[in-house]
């Protein structure tokens, strides 16, 4: 009895699966868990805000997504253009007002547009 021959061969990296330890599942109290999540939802809020800016500081970028939503740290929220991006704030034209606001990055909880946030 002989084995089939194989038609083709695919030739691809191994793959390998890391599962986690039950070490790292464990808290050491609440208090401290709570501090971490708090620490990391900003962290994960800051990168995500990043990502968002990114997309949209070509000229392209801020002639397409118009009008945009920032939902600031204080429940503000501002809507108008972007006009121009700085180390850390952001120049924007409001709608309805026509003036320049400066908003610091670390204010901005998300960026909408069109009623959904922008995708990283």
């Amino acid at each position: 009895m002989t084995r089939p021959v194989p038609l083709m061969f695919i030739k691809s990296p191994q793959a390998s699966v890391r599962l986690p330890d039950q070490q790292e599942h464990k808290e050491n109290s609440p208090e401290e868990a709570v501090g971490k999540v708090e620490e990391k939802d900003e962290q994960d809020i800051h990168s995500i805000v990043k990502g968002q800016l990114a997309k949209i500081q070509s000229p392209f970028g801020r002639h397409l997504y118009q009008p945009l939503r920032f939902k600031l740290g204080n429940e503000k929220e501002v809507v108008g253009a972007l006009k121009e991006i700085q180390d850390d704030a952001l120049i924007i034209l409001e709608e309805q007002s026509s003036e320049e606001l400066s908003i610091a990055i670390r204010d901005i909880q998300d960026i909408l547009w069109r009623g959904q946030s922008l995708e990283t």
